[in-house]
């Protein structure tokens, strides 16, 4: 027994130096997460994280636009709530941010629009910067590439239902 003891000792100790240097290595998921924004980034569109008072962090996915003619764009912002009631917007999406909401010509158009979207889309929206998606980051495949063409689609098809006059 006296001579497994300091091999022992001498393990122990190899695991308390290597425990915490494994802890540093970033999850597979964590690295997805950060090759998602890094081909975001790529394609021109800004990530952001957000706050949301329902269910923690969102990843905003943001297309820059520049103003309109007039030099203002609309602020507003719809989300998915969990439930479904007859005073939202449209079955289970409700307006979040109520500053500037787009002309009602446009309602039905967005009703369409968000029926449409993925459940990982969790909201979207329109600032002076530009439109956005609040994303999950799940739901649009495993590959990276193929689930940012897949909210850059979404994005321009958000560009063009407001357009429509």
């Amino acid at each position: 027994m006296q001579n497994f003891l300091p091999i022992i000792i001498v393990i122990c100790a190899i695991c308390l130096v290597i425990g915490p240097v494994m802890m540093l290595k970033p999850s597979n998921r964590a690295k997805r997460e950060a090759a998602l924004r890094t081909e975001a980034a790529k394609q021109g569109l800004l990530v952001s994280l957000r706050d949301a008072a329902d269910d923690g962090k969102r990843v905003c996915y943001q297309l820059p636009l520049e103003a309109d003619k007039h030099g203002a764009r609309a602020e507003w912002e719809l989300s998915q709530k969990k439930f479904q009631h007859e005073l939202h917007f449209d079955k289970y999406w409700d307006w979040c941010k109520q500053e500037q909401l787009p002309d009602k010509a446009r309602y039905d158009a967005l009703r369409d629009y968000v029926e449409h979207l993925p459940a990982s889309v969790c909201g979207i929206g329109e600032n002076r910067a530009g439109l956005y998606l609040l994303w999950r980051e799940k739901g649009l495949g495993d590959d990276v590439q193929a689930a940012i063409a897949s909210l850059l689609a979404l994005l321009m098809e958000l560009k063009r239902v407001l357009a429509r006059p």
